[in-house]
């Protein structure tokens, strides 16, 4: 009930808060032309979404987008398809990053709106959230947005649909309905969590009964300057399942299942080149959709219902990404990274450790202003997975494309 409130209190709010801005906006054209401070683009150096934000005084309405496309020809080994191996070439638009937003700042107040193409009219909305600024320090935030230990900028890999490592060795950013403050660098949010992503070890999913008693809280710490990010964050969620022998018994056992993570990351430029580092360790973090397992989702990565224990089997995790960036001109930067992720099950007898790495190279060329070119080279691997057995390995080859309308 609290997620509806959210969610629609958000939309309502932004809404309103558009047509107020249209109808005062004429109002206020000489004062903000003569105003010495300019539109400024707040945004990483290797960014997913070029335009994050602006910082305008009085009133400002900035508009973004991009779309892109993709076509990769991808190879299959004979391991991860269970059959013989497979060659495809596919071509598309990316529908998870290409976008359309608006951006709006009214004295202490900003709102955002952002949209993307989706089958679910829900999800159409990717971001939308409304935020007051008590001082220049301490903010407060309400709507669908990244939570805080969101760190996965840094590592531009586009294919997997510009997967950018997460799972094969930083954290999967998250857009969630939450309430946040941010004091200087320092932001803690409480996230309305979705549905767990869990197994129930082979018994009928309606002899468990899900009851969440908490939402997922989540902090970080944020460092930025010129030449250099560093962050920290973390976050800690609870689950409780009650288990009943059968459909119609009024007996149940109750299990509880904690999901915790805690993570760091940090970049570098010296110019012409930089360097980025994440690492991050935590328990269950895939069951509120946080790591993903080599096939993009979480066969095996989720906690597992044990028969024999009648315990849930959790997942212990740690992962890590490095990457390097080089810019040879405003036309041509390169980029190499990779990540490792190493995961274990509490319950010695139900797996063994299955681990999965990821590793690619592009060279994004910036043909215009609106436009660049990413070739890329990609590979995924799973040399073992939570049964002690070689998963396959995925070949990806080929171009990216991004057109900005902003």
């Amino acid at each position: 009930m609290l997620c509806f409130l959210i969610r629609r209190v958000s939309l309502i709010t932004i809404i309103m808060s558009l047509f107020f801005i249209h109808t005062s906006t004429n109002a206020n054209a000489q004062e903000i032309e003569s105003s010495d401070t300019n539109i400024e683009e707040i945004e990483p150096r290797y960014s997913k979404v070029n335009v994050q934000g602006a910082e305008v005084s009085k009133t400002n309405i900035l508009f973004y987008g991009n779309v892109d496309v993709s076509a990769f020809y991808t190879h299959k080994n004979r391991a991860i398809t269970g059959k013989a191996p497979i060659d495809s070439f596919d071509i598309g638009i990316n529908t998870e990053d290409t976008l359309f937003g608006v951006k709006f700042n009214y004295l202490k107040i900003s709102a955002l709106l952002e949209l993307h193409p989706s089958d679910s009219f829900e999800d159409v909305f990717r971001r939308y959230f409304v935020s007051y600024n008590f001082t220049d320090d301490l903010s407060l935030k309400l709507g669908k947005d990244y939570t805080p230990s969101r760190y996965s900028e840094h590592f531009p890999q586009y294919a997997m649909n510009a997967n950018q490592l997460m799972g094969f060795g930083t954290i999967a950013e998250i857009r969630a309905s939450l309430a946040s403050v941010s004091w200087k660098g320092l932001t803690f949010a409480v996230i309305m969590a979705g549905e767990p992503n869990v197994s129930f070890g082979g018994f009928p999913p309606e002899l468990f009964q899900e009851t969440q008693f908490l939402p997922r809280f989540e902090a970080s710490y944020f460092l930025q300057s010129d030449n250099y990010d560093f962050k920290v964050y973390g976050g800690y969620s609870n689950y409780q399942f009650r288990f009943y022998p059968a459909p119609d018994s009024e007996f149940y056992n109750s299990r509880n299942i904690d999901s915790y993570h805690l993570g760091i990351g940090g970049m570098y430029d010296f110019g012409l080149v930089y360097i980025a580092g994440s690492l991050f360790a935590g328990q269950n973090i895939s069951i509120w959709g946080g790591l993903y397992d080599i096939n993009r989702n979480f066969t095996d990565t989720e906690p597992v219902y044990d028969r024999r224990e009648r315990e849930f089997d959790s997942i212990l995790t740690i992962s890590g990404a490095l990457a390097l960036g080089f810019e040879f001109n405003s036309l041509l930067k390169a980029h190499i990274g990779g990540g490792y992720t190493v995961s274990t099950r509490t319950l010695f007898e139900s797996g063994k450790p299955s681990s999965q790495y990821s590793a690619f190279i592009n060279m994004p060329i910036t043909v215009t202003q609106y436009f660049e070119i990413i070739p890329e080279i990609s590979v995924v691997e799973q040399p073992l997975n939570s049964s002690g057995v070689y998963s396959g390995a995925e070949f990806y080859g080929g171009v990216y494309f991004r057109a900005k309308i902003n």
